[in-house]
């Protein structure tokens, strides 16, 4: 299964790669913008979503993880015709016994779907079952989501703006036009990351 897979360049990319090969995808490496070191873009935009009226705006390393996501979207509506593709972070660490289960998801999703999360965090209770072990819910994170091929136009149109996580953007802006479900219990995590359910 070929991959994108989402890399800083503080990433150790041969690392990710071969762990990601080991589990029997075909990654190829997506460069993110390093905007914590390298580069020092800002946003004129506040993410107040949380807390109205405190002038908060996200980080310069959030911004990078926002363009990494976005440029890779319109790189793939330019560039690629498959009708699906899976899309990851540099710290996805896949948990025991997932092949088995991701293979079941993938039968037991509706045909329509937009974007399929087999990774993802505070998604438990926030949808209802479908089928087995897929939920259409708000899955939050980035580390492991698929998008088809005729998704990709709205994901770039509702994100052109960094305002706030690039996982609450979608919630947001971005969900509500699609077809959204996740696969939960999630089939992977993050390395060095407590994430919610």
């Amino acid at each position: 299964m070929k991959t994108h897979v989402i890399c800083m360049p503080t990433d150790d990319v041969e690392k990710v790669g071969s762990y990601i090969t080991g589990q029997g995808f075909e990654p190829k490496i997506w460069g993110a913008f390093d905007n914590k070191y390298e580069w020092k873009l800002e946003t004129p935009y506040l993410y107040e979503e949380d807390h109205p009226g405190s002038g908060f705006r996200i980080s310069g390393s959030v911004i990078g993880c926002t363009l990494g996501h976005w440029t890779l979207w319109k790189a793939l509506d330019y560039f690629a015709d498959e009708e699906y593709y899976h899309v990851m972070e540099a710290d996805i660490h896949f948990v025991d016994g997932w092949r088995e289960r991701f293979e079941q998801a993938l039968k037991d999703v509706p045909d329509d779907w937009d974007m399929l999360y087999p990774g993802s965090c505070c998604a438990e209770g926030t949808g209802e079952c479908v089928k087995g072990e897929v939920y259409a819910g708000k899955p939050m994170c980035t580390h492991w989501y698929m998008v088809k091929h005729k998704a990709l136009k709205t994901l770039i149109q509702t994100n052109q703006q960094a305002w706030a996580p690039i996982d609450v953007q979608l919630i947001l802006k971005t969900h509500p036009k699609l077809k959204v479900y996740c696969i939960l219990p999630r089939l992977a995590d993050q390395y060095n990351t407590e994430i919610l359910p």
